[in-house]
């Protein structure tokens, strides 16, 4: 499982890039992340900021949003598969034999 980092180190080291003027591979190395992790956090931050198209991806709020849709949806598709099965074992159940 990838290691979790809190907000203010994320927003430290992107700061550290973008607004001190770092090189990613140098700031990254003396953060202890890796690059590709940092570069990560880079863009994401300029779609949080508007500073990428919409078409680069979505902002990390939407992100949030997707992330709970999509709990909701496995959930009330587990719950409507045993409402189902459910019906068919009463349905079975009931029938009367000929």
């Amino acid at each position: 499982m990838p290691k979790a980092y809190s907000l203010e180190f994320k927003r430290r080291a992107i700061d550290l890039v973008l607004v001190d003027g770092g090189r990613p591979v140098v700031v990254a190395s003396q953060v202890g992340v890796s690059h590709s992790c940092l570069q990560a956090w880079i863009r994401q931050a300029k779609i949080d900021q508007g500073q990428l198209p919409a078409s680069a991806g979505l902002t990390t709020e939407e992100l949030r949003e997707l992330a709970v849709l999509r709990r909701e949806n496995k959930r009330l598709k587990e719950e409507l598969d045993i409402v189902k099965r459910a019906a068919a074992l009463f349905a079975r159940d009931n029938v009367l034999p000929k």
